[in-house]
């Protein structure tokens, strides 16, 4: 039992709940850039929460598969496809021997997350699915999908018919609105930088990925000009770099880093700036506390 990769995509990947516990040893936590889609997708086809996902990045996959089986596709939304017929991502797929499934024209967000019914045949890595390509761990191989990759199947079966109810849908947005809290050294910044931080709107640019969004907005400088010792840095972290630049660290950030940081992201809201794509835009909406 197995799935054929026809097109792999852009940059896809298997995604689990991550590998908290080992940032000690500069492992980040990984996982799926959207949990909450994540868990969604397994949940629909009967799943456990920490099965592995494909998470698929800005461009479609498609793929055949040798075996009936049940699958849903959610998070961001894809034209879909099966053996040329439109099938709906607002509900579970059935699939049988040797059809295609074609993701094709995105519709929102930026990250799909696709579940297969009884879940994929990998090897966990530190208790975790999870890929982390820069170390090559976790996923298929530790990479990202390639054509003609055959990736196994852990009892695939098909499950009964679920539909998305309506707010699990996806809609189209070019503005992300998250909760903040002022970071480690918010006191670094002057009281306009600290203003800026939390009023302006961050546009996400080409230069982000699973480790991190480079955000272009009005320049924030730190005034106290100390050198700053490499300390630890969660996902959500928001440095600024010495000419000013923002960076927002995600679920594949390094473990720590030397840059000050003026805000910490609610980590739930995370899931949220998954779905940020470049060009996109971001705002950080102050509160007292984060979970």
């Amino acid at each position: 039992m197995s799935l054929k990769i026809i097109k792999p995509g852009l940059f896809s990947t298997f995604q689990d709940l991550g590998r908290p516990g080992f940032a000690h040893l500069g492992i980040p936590a990984s996982g799926a850039m959207d949990r909450s889609a994540a868990k969604l997708a397994n949940q629909m086809v009967g799943n456990k929460p920490h099965e592995a996902v494909l998470e698929i990045a800005l461009t479609g996959v498609s793929f055949q598969v040798s075996e009936t089986c049940s699958i849903a596709i959610c998070g961001a939304e894809f034209d879909c496809f099966v053996n040329d017929e439109l099938v709906s991502q607002d509900q579970t797929i059935d699939l049988a021997v040797d059809d295609v499934l074609r993701m094709g024209r995105l519709q929102a967000g930026a990250r799909a997350y696709l579940a297969v019914a009884g879940g994929y045949r990998l090897d966990k890595v530190l208790g975790s699915y999870s890929t982390l390509t820069l170390a090559k761990l976790g996923g298929f191989q530790g990479r990202i999908l390639q054509k003609n990759d055959q990736i196994g199947l852990r009892q695939a079966h098909i499950t009964p018919l679920k539909h998305k109810y309506a707010w699990q849908k996806l809609s189209r947005s070019q503005r992300y609105i998250v909760h903040a809290v002022p970071g480690p050294e918010y006191g670094w910044f002057n009281a306009r930088s600290q203003k800026s931080a939390f009023s302006q709107a961050f546009k996400v640019s080409q230069q982000s990925d699973r480790m991190g969004y480079r955000l272009q907005a009005d320049i924030i400088t730190a005034s106290n000009k100390s050198t700053m010792l490499s300390t630890g840095l969660m996902p959500g972290s928001l440095q600024i770099t010495p000419d000013g630049q923002s960076i927002l660290a995600m679920r594949d950030a390094q473990t720590s880093g030397g840059y000050p940081r003026i805000l910490v992201v609610d980590q739930h809201d995370l899931s949220v700036l998954a779905q940020a794509k470049p060009g996109d835009e971001v705002c950080f909406f102050r509160v007292d506390q984060v979970c």
